[in-house]
């Protein structure tokens, strides 16, 4: 379980920082889903 939620929170860490990249209003719509 360690291993799948390690693997959860990387791939959480890639996506957001992908967000930040790619626009800061695809964060806020995302953040309000």
């Amino acid at each position: 379980e360690e291993e799948t939620l390690k693997g959860v929170n990387e791939w959480l860490s890639v996506t957001i920082e992908s967000l930040k990249k790619a626009s800061p209003l695809s964060l806020k719509l995302c953040l309000r889903l």
